[in-house]
């Protein structure tokens, strides 16, 4: 059958990526589902018949179900948080590094800025974003500027 991501689906326990503590606080990668059909069985003959191997009438009823395949990866409040400070002291330390010298530092932005969208420091995954603070708003320009300099907005 298919294989497919539930995003809009509550993501099961996992354990922490870190500290390997139970949580489903912050989920980084949902769990793969395989979708497959079973049938719906009206009555007692519907379902006797389906165990001795007759085929289904043609009016049978079918739904569709999910039978998960992996384990989500997932990371703890208390993980995320380290993980954020450390993303944002990063940032702080190499942020005019970065604007001076971008050609020679692009690699090391576009990985800083997978790695911030991967663990969704920003809180754009949720259903409620929080209000962005300085951190974020650096983010932004940072991705504006990368933007700018792979579209070739800025020449010198």
């Amino acid at each position: 059958m298919k294989v497919v991501k539930l995003d809009g689906v509550n993501s099961p326990y996992g354990k922490c990526v870190d500290c390997k503590c139970a949580t489903r606080s912050h989920v980084l990668e949902y769990p793969d589902y395989e979708e497959y059909e079973e049938q719906v069985f009206r009555d007692r003959e519907e379902f006797q018949a389906s165990q001795r191997g007759d085929d289904p009438e043609e009016d049978a009823e079918y739904v569709i179900r999910y039978k998960r395949l992996s384990e989500p990866e997932v990371m703890c409040h208390k993980c995320w948080v380290v993980q954020r400070e450390k993303a944002a002291n990063f940032l702080r330390k190499n942020t005019n590094k970065w604007g001076e010298d971008m050609p020679n530092n692009i690699t090391k932005i576009r990985k800083f800025l997978k790695d911030w969208s991967y663990f969704d420091f920003s809180g754009l995954n949720k259903n409620v974003i929080p209000a962005p603070d300085g951190t974020d708003l650096a983010v932004q320009t940072l991705r504006k500027s990368v933007k700018s300099f792979l579209v070739g907005g800025e020449e010198e």
